[in-house]
């Protein structure tokens, strides 16, 4: 998704603000919910965001990252102004012109169950509305899809947060070049200690 529109404002809430690591894990739920997914797991996000199948193994430490997130973004809110988009389809007369339409919801509104079974304590999430982001992005063709296996480097390279947001930046830029040859094809190390949030990489 793009998270770079100006007209896309996202409102930090008690100090917490939107991370690179965050995004990839909402792109993650988007993707789940276009599979025609509405409840997942911690688990199924992780494995989502890294191409891995159904059946590999999460550590904890890896759940508890992406559940800490997760919870994160149902708290955040995001209001998205519409008025260009809603000006073009609203056809009342010249003199009752439509000014602003501005939409608000919870960056991920979800509900959360916690079951415990004869197995263990289990957490998941369902999707309560698609998430307003994701809306948004359809609408105005800001989005990239690229076959899962390229989110799978566990062959080449140890999956970190940083490793997850390196590579969904890199993803992102190179789609970016194929799609638009004016755009450089020059990736700066600088964009990318950025996405990192690194002041003195």
């Amino acid at each position: 998704l793009n998270f770079d529109d100006e007209n896309i404002q996202i409102i930090e809430k008690n100090g917490r603000r939107l991370t690179a690591f965050d995004r990839s894990v909402l792109n993650s739920v988007c993707s789940r919910f276009e599979a025609g997914n509405l409840t997942f797991t911690p688990d199924q996000i992780y494995r989502t965001m890294n191409g891995l199948t159904e059946r590999e193994f999460v550590s904890a430490e890896s759940k508890a990252r992406i559940i800490e997130s997760i919870d994160k973004m149902r708290m955040l809110e995001v209001k998205i102004d519409y008025t260009e988009e809603a000006t073009k389809m609203y056809k009342k007369p010249h003199t009752d012109r439509l000014n602003k339409y501005v939409i608000s919801s919870y960056l991920l509104a979800l509900s959360k169950v916690e079951l415990i079974t004869s197995n263990g304590a289990v957490q998941g999430y369902k999707l309560l509305e698609k998430p307003i982001i994701y809306t948004y992005s359809q609408h105005n063709n800001q989005i990239i899809s690229v076959p899962i296996t390229l989110l799978n480097t566990k062959n080449y390279l140890r999956t970190t947060p940083d490793v997850t947001v390196i590579r969904e930046y890199l993803i992102r830029r190179i789609a970016v070049m194929k799609n638009d040859k004016t755009k450089s094809n020059k990736i700066l190390f600088e964009k990318v200690y950025d996405e990192l949030s690194l002041i003195d990489p």
